[in-house]
This record gives C-alpha cells, sequence and structure tokens, in this order.
C-alpha cells in the first residue's frame, strides 16, 4: 500500500508548510499531497483555501483591511468573501504564517505560506524517493485575475515547473504531459468539513 500525507502531517504542523511535510516523509509517506494556488504575481504557492481567513494571520495585518473581496463563481453560482490569495503578491504572502487553529496550541511558532518550488525541493531532498500530489485548485477564476506572461496560463506554469523540478482539468493537463492525472469530483453544495471551501473548488482542478 501507499502512503499519501495529505496535506503534511498537519495534526502535529500547520498544513501545508514545509515543516509538516519534512515530518510526514520522516514518519514514512510515500507521497506528499499539495494544493496549488497562485499569487497576483504569478507564482505559484501551497495553500488549500482560495481566501488566507481561516489559516492565517491576516486579519492582524491592518495595512491590507482594504484587499477583502467578493467575487462570485458563475459555473458553481457561489459567492465568496474573504482575503484571496491571487489578490496578494509573493512577497505580501511570505509575512503569514498557516496559523490553523486546530494546531497553534501546541505548535505556536510562526510557519510560512510556502511555494510550489520550495514543495517540490522538500520531496527532491528526501532521504529516499519521495512523490509529490499536487492538485491545482480553480484555474477558471485564476486565469480571470493573473496575467500570464507569452500568453500562459495557470496550467501552463504548473506544467513547466513539474518540468523544471525534473519531474517527467485533467483532460488539458493529459495534453500537456504523461504524468498521471487523476480527477476529484464531488457534490458541489455540500462545503468540506474543516474549511467550508465547496467542492466546486476541486472539480475543475
Amino acid at each position: 500500500h501507499l502512503v499519501v500525507a495529505h496535506r503534511g502531517s498537519n495534526g502535529e504542523f500547520p498544513e501545508e508548510t514545509a515543516a509538516a511535510y519534512m515530518r510526514a516523509i520522516e514518519e514514512g509517506a510515500d507521497f506528499i499531497e499539495t494544493n496549488i494556488l497562485s499569487s497576483k504575481d504569478g507564482h505559484l504557492v501551497c495553500f488549500h483555501d482560495l481566501i488566507l481567513d481561516l489559516t492565517t494571520d491576516i486579519a492582524d495585518h491592518k495595512e491590507f483591511a482594504d484587499r477583502k473581496r467578493t467575487y462570485k463563481f458563475e459555473y458553481a453560482n457561489v459567492t465568496v468573501t474573504g482575503f484571496f490569495i491571487v489578490d496578494f503578491t509573493l512577497k505580501e504572502l511570505s509575512h503569514y504564517g498557516n496559523n490553523n487553529t486546530k494546531v497553534i496550541s501546541r505548535v505556536p511558532s510562526k510557519f510560512s505560506i510556502i511555494t510550489f518550488e520550495e514543495y517540490i525541493s522538500v520531496a527532491l531532498d528526501a532521504p529516499r524517493v519521495v512523490g509529490i500530489y499536487p492538485e491545482i485548485k480553480d484555474p477558471i477564476s485564476t486565469n480571470k485575475h493573473v496575467e500570464w506572461p507569452n500568453g500562459n496560463k495557470f496550467e501552463d506554469k504548473f506544467v513547466q515547473m513539474l518540468q523544471n523540478g525534473l519531474y517527467s482539468s485533467s483532460v488539458l493537463l493529459s495534453n500537456m504531459t504523461d504524468l498521471p492525472k487523476i480527477l476529484l469530483i464531488g457534490d458541489m453544495s455540500i462545503p468540506t468539513q474543516h474549511t467550508l471551501q465547496y467542492l466546486f473548488f476541486v472539480l475543475h482542478s
């Protein structure tokens, strides 16, 4: 059997941080799973939610109070309000730690949001072969907010990063890489248990 560390060892460290992934590898994980979003300036980062509100200290940064937005995701008929990852540059995102309230009482230190490159490096630097299990989140909306160079899209950037890391909608990606793909589906009207994120964010990944 294979052990997939979903968002890393997130019962001990804040999810999708370098510490969570390194501990998962220490604990024997065969694959480390992550979710990929984009910053405003086109850097891919590892983060589960489209918004920063639930697992970071964004509420403490009054200088960004005007970044709160409400977006309607027409393909799912859902409206979401919050501080969206895609409205912050990578430099701005580096200020925030993943302060997951379920973990912070046990691990009070600050943990940074990591880039896709850093995530890949954690796997490549492991003392044994460790696979990666990345999931792109909501490319439809992301491509509306990020101006990618040379006519590229979120999916192109994702595949480029995989190729740079020496890792050689699922239908689209199948034409871009020979890597195995997985399409996640679910009832779009039911929010996830922990973060109340609707499954349509996953369906289009």
